[in-house]
């Protein structure tokens, strides 16, 4: 079993507002995410508000690897398992962006990230 981690996402978007997320990962998932660098949202912060998320070190944060902690607070229902809508954004942005051959060159840093790309077009392989 991979080792899980609690991270927390904080971005600062001026006068906007910002946004922050905590979420649980696995260090590979993390990595990945911060090869992704970055994913578009809309409305995030009020009606016609857009930007990026941004995914390097200064607005991902590991809080924690403290597997008990990390699954009592999921026991108590204070944290869920389940990944943020970003990172399955992150995975629609990777996949439709590229093309085929930059598909082909593409190395992710994730297992479970490639499998999820691998589940959702079971014709690139």
């Amino acid at each position: 079993m991979e080792t899980k981690l609690l991270v927390k996402y904080q971005e600062d978007y001026g006068r906007m507002g910002d946004l922050d997320e905590l979420f649980i990962c696995t260090a590979d998932e993390l990595a990945a995410l911060k090869e992704v660098k970055e994913v578009y949202w809309s409305e995030k912060l009020g009606k016609h508000s857009e930007g990026s998320y941004t995914f390097d070190d200064t607005t991902l944060t590991v809080l924690t690897d403290d597997q008990q902690f990390i699954q009592k607070a999921i026991d108590l229902g204070v944290l869920s398992d389940d990944l943020p809508d970003f990172f399955a954004q992150a995975l629609d942005d990777t996949v439709e962006s590229m093309s085929e051959d930059e598909y082909g060159q593409y190395r992710l840093a994730s297992k479970s990230l490639t499998n999820a790309l691998k589940a959702k077009n079971p014709a690139r392989k």
